[in-house]
C-alpha cells in the first residue's frame, strides 16, 4: 500500500494484485474484520506499430541466423523462408528452456525461482536438463524467448488468463482503462499532451548540448545499401551522423538507423506476414491508436480551457489594456494548444554509475552489468563491466565464447561461474 509507482514489464495480473487490500490476519475473537478499500490502479501502456516493434525486437534480441553471417539482411529473406521462420517462433511453437525471463526466472537480475521443465508445442513438459542442450537446439536466442517471444505480446500481457491465444475482447477492455502512449516521432506532440494532462509527474529527459556523445546518439545516413547502427561500419562503411545541441536522452536506441532502413525495405508481402503473425496485436494497436488520439484531444481541450480561464482572469484584472491583453491571451492559448510541454530534466552524463553509484548496491550492479554484457555481447557494455577502456561513441559485437572467457579471466571463479555457468 506504500507504493506510488511500479515500472517494468508486467502482465495484467500484477496490475490487479498490486492494488488488492492486505490480508487481515486478526483473529475473529478480537472483533470484526476491518474492511480496506482497494486502491485505484492507473496504468500507462506504451504501444508501437506491430511491424516496427517486431523489427526492433528482432534486431536487438534475435541471434540473427537468418542473415547468414551478414551475407543478407532481413529484407532479403525470401517470403516462404520468412513465413517458415515466423511459424517457428510463434508462442505455441517456440521451444523454451525453462529459465527464460517470464518463465520462472528473471535473467536480467540473475534470479530463478527454479528451472522449470521445458514446455513443448503439444503442451507436455520435457524432463531434459538445460545442460544437456545447447543454443543450436533452439529456434532463437534466450533474450528473444523471454515471455514466450514477441507474437501478440501486447495482447498476452493484457490477457494473461488467455494463455498463448489471448482474447481481443478482454485485452481491448483492459487497454481502455489505461493511459495510452504511442512510440513514434510523428505522435510526440500528442504524447506530451496526454502525459501532461494525465500523468504530469512524468518528466521528459534530455541531454545537455555539451554532454558526451553516446553511441545511441549516432545515426547513419540512409541510402539504398544496408547499414548497421551500433557501429560506423556494417554491411558497408557507414557515415555516422553525430547530434548537436540539446537532444533526447537516447540510451538503448542501438539499432535505430538499421531499423529504419529495414522498415523502408521490407516488402508488402513480408509486412502482411508480420500482421498475420500478430493477428491479435494488429487490431489491438489500431484500437490503442484511437484511444490515444481521443485522450490527446481531451488533453488539449482541457489545457486550452485552463489557459482561456487564466487569460480571462488576467484581462479582468487589467481592463484598461483590453486590446493588448486580448492579443496576449490568444498567443498564450495557441501556445498551450500547439506546444504542450512536460517538465524537463537535463542530464550531462549518460552513465548509470554517475547517477546511482552513491546508492551502493554493488551485488545488484554486478549482476545488472554482467547480464547486460552477456545478453548483448556488445563491446561497450562488456568493457564497462570488465573495467576496460572503450569509447562511448563506438560499439561492436563480440563472440559470446570470448565474452565468457574475459569474464572468467577478470573475476573470481565463483562470481564468474554464477554468470557464465
Amino acid at each position: 500500500r506504500q507504493l506510488a509507482i511500479v515500472s517494468g514489464t508486467f502482465d495484467w495480473t500484477v496490475t490487479e494484485s498490486l492494488c488488492l487490500p492486505p490480508t487481515n490476519t486478526k483473529p475473529l475473537m478480537q472483533g470484526p474484520i476491518e474492511t480496506v478499500k482497494r486502491r485505484k490502479v492507473r496504468c500507462f501502456v506504451l504501444l508501437r506499430d506491430p511491424i516496427s516493434r517486431f523489427v526492433s525486437y528482432w534486431l536487438e534480441r534475435s541471434d540473427r541466423r537468418l542473415e547468414k553471417n551478414g551475407r543478407r539482411t532481413l529484407a532479403d529473406v525470401p517470403l516462404e523462408e520468412f513465413q517458415a521462420y515466423l511459424e517457428s517462433v510463434k508462442a505455441e511453437n517456440l521451444r523454451m528452456e525453462g529459465t527464460e525471463t517470464g518463465y520462472g526466472c528473471n535473467r536480467e537480475v540473475g534470479l530463478c525461482l527454479s528451472p522449470l521443465p521445458r514446455p513443448t508445442p503439444n503442451g507436455d513438459s520435457s524432463a531434459v536438463e538445460p545442460s544437456e542442450t545447447n543454443e543450436e537446439d533452439f529456434s532463437e536466442s534466450p533474450s528473444f524467448r523471454i515471455f514466450q517471444g514477441p507474437q501478440n505480446r501486447l495482447a498476452r500481457m493484457l490477457d494473461p488468463e488467455g494463455g498463448l491465444r489471448p482474447r481481443f475482447s478482454v485485452a481491448a477492455r483492459r487497454l481502455r482503462r489505461c493511459t495510452v502512449g504511442i512510440i513514434s516521432k510523428s505522435h510526440r506532440s500528442d504524447l506530451r499532451a496526454v502525459l501532461a494532462d494525465r500523468l504530469p509527474w512524468i518528466r521528459e529527459v534530455k541531454m545537455a548540448a555539451d554532454s558526451e556523445v553516446h553511441v545511441a546518439d549516432i545515426t547513419q545516413e540512409l541510402g539504398e545499401t544496408p547499414v548497421k547502427s551500433y557501429a560506423t561500419g556494417g554491411h558497408i562503411p557507414g557515415t555516422g551522423v553525430r547530434p548537436t545541441g540539446i537532444r533526447d536522452a537516447k540510451r538503448n536506441h542501438w539499432y535505430s538507423s538499421e531499423s529504419e532502413w529495414l522498415r523502408r525495405n521490407l516488402t508488402e508481402e513480408a509486412k502482411e506476414a508480420l500482421r498475420q503473425f500478430n493477428d491479435v496485436d494488429t487490431p489491438l494497436y489500431e484500437l490503442g491508436l484511437e484511444i490515444f488520439r481521443h485522450q490527446a484531444a481531451v488533453a488539449r481541450l482541457r489545457m486550452a480551457w485552463s489557459a482561456l480561464e487564466r487569460s480571462r482572469g488576467s484581462i479582468n484584472n487589467n481592463s484598461n489594456n483590453n486590446n493588448n491583453n486580448d492579443n496576449i491571451s490568444r498567443l498564450r492559448l495557441n501556445e498551450t494548444i500547439l506546444h504542450n510541454r512536460l517538465n524537463e530534466t537535463i542530464l550531462s552524463n549518460h552513465s548509470w554509475r554517475h547517477h546511482f553509484d552513491t546508492l551502493g548496491l554493488p551485488a545488484t550492479r554486478f549482476m545488472t552489468d554482467g547480464l547486460k554484457c552477456l545478453l548483448t555481447s556488445r563491446a561497450m557494455q562488456c568493457a564497462r563491466f570488465l573495467g576496460m577502456e572503450w569509447p562511448d561513441d563506438q560499439d561492436a559485437v563480440i563472440d559470446i565464447q570470448e565474452v565468457k572467457q574475459l569474464i572468467r579471466a577478470t573475476f573470481p571463479p565463483h562470481a564468474a561461474a554464477y554468470l557464465t555457468d
